[in-house]
């Protein structure tokens, strides 16, 4: 799954699928790793994060790092202020 320059279509990515998704990562990290368990989130991966952390967290990493999180949803996806965000976020791009 994926968005931006992702070959999946927008229709068939779900926040809920990116956070199952994220999850499966973790259970899996978690089950090879011999120490400390360490996570970079970016952009809109930082998002699913805090959404992970609200709902299904089982595993809870060590450190956490978030580089340049995606904090207002409004401005980002729903009233896009940014060029790509309006080239992304609007009728033609759900469509």
């Amino acid at each position: 799954r994926g968005h931006g320059e992702s070959p999946v279509p927008s229709k068939e990515v779900t926040v809920t699928g990116m956070i199952v998704d994220f999850q499966s990562v973790l259970v899996y990290a978690r089950s090879i790793a011999t120490g400390s368990l360490f996570v970079v989130a970016s952009s809109f991966g930082a998002s699913v994060f805090l959404l992970y952390l609200q709902t299904l967290a089982k595993i809870i990493p060590d450190r956490i790092v978030f580089l340049n999180p995606v904090v207002d949803y409004r401005a980002t996806m729903l009233q896009a202020d940014l060029a790509w965000g309006k080239s992304l976020f609007n009728k033609k791009g759900f469509d």
